[in-house]
């Protein structure tokens, strides 16, 4: 028995008129996508006996020459990553002599022909239902893939018992639904509490509660979001003045909102400003800048 157990990228670089490449009974596990890259003349390949799990994402790409491929005795993982050689095996099954390529894993895959497994099952289960939170004293054994359920097995670590689930924040979440979208406000934090998480909402600079609330929480027993999304609308300023002999351009109020003067034809500004602006003070109130204009006419 041969003992390699990991090729190096560039191993066979030059090698372009290699016609064989005898690699059985070694302990490769997995073959990089661009290993046999420089082997265009590559006519039979023996990748046999080894215990290969995965080959990746077009490792195969350049070997247009190829006419046989030996695959026996590896333990290939039928999951998206070799997705991928399921559909190179159906476009070359009728010009390259394929052995051995069969799934070992899953378990419920195991002896099933890779190219004959249904490719909506080679799925990964962590990009479909998202990353488990981890476990506390716990390791993961293995997942069971069966028909569109995958199950997966834990034990307590040697010397430990389970004690609890662990409901995470964002496990509450999932189970309440997503918050919808609220209007002029920003989520501040979550608190965790046993069962119970409750999100709290600010209105943002200038901006006042309308309607809605700005403390939602969710129950894991009850699982549904109490309150309303919160709105939040711009606040007010009021009526900034008209101005003396002058001309008001502007009837947004709100925080942030601008009214524009302008002085009547034959007269000039003695006092007070042709611009301003809705702003807010140190105590968090509402004022307009400056102050209304004063527009006389000058003989």
């Amino acid at each position: 028995m041969n003992t390699i157990a990991d090729i190096e990228e560039g191993a066979f670089a030059g090698l372009t008129h290699l016609r064989e490449l005898d690699l059985h009974s070694n302990v490769l596990t997995n073959i990089k996508a661009k290993t046999f890259r420089p082997l265009i003349s590559l006519v039979r390949m023996d990748l046999s006996h080894n215990i290969i799990s995965n080959i990746q994402d077009d490792a195969f790409r350049n070997l247009n020459r190829i006419r046989t491929l030996v695959l026996n005795g590896n333990h290939f993982f039928c999951d998206c990553e070799l997705l991928w050689l399921r559909k190179w095996l159906l476009w070359k099954r009728h010009t390259v002599e394929i052995t051995g390529a069969t799934c070992s894993m899953p378990e419920t895959f195991k002896g099933q022909g890779i190219s004959d497994t249904e490719g909506r099952l080679f799925i990964c289960p962590e990009r479909v239902c998202g990353h488990l939170s981890s476990s506390v004293g716990a390791e993961k054994l293995r997942h069971v893939h069966y028909r569109d359920i995958v199950t997966v097995y834990y034990r307590c670590v040697q010397g430990y018992a389970l004690l609890t689930s662990m409901r995470t924040p964002q496990l509450l979440e999932r189970v309440c639904g997503h918050l919808s979208s609220s209007v002029g406000a920003e989520k501040l934090r979550h608190v965790h509490y046993r069962d119970i998480v409750t999100v709290y909402y600010r209105c943002v600079q200038g901006y006042e509660l309308l309607s809605g609330d700005l403390e939602r929480s969710c129950d894991f027993n009850n699982p549904y979001w109490t309150g309303q999304s919160p709105v939040c609308s711009a606040k007010n300023c009021g009526d900034p003045g008209r101005g003396i002999y002058a001309e008001r351009h502007g009837e947004s109020y709100t925080y942030l909102s601008e009214v524009r003067y302008e002085c009547w034809e034959g007269y000039y500004l003695v006092a007070g400003d042709l611009r301003r602006r809705c702003t807010m003070d140190l105590d968090s109130n509402l004022k307009w800048e400056g102050s209304p204009p004063i527009c006389l006419r000058l003989e």
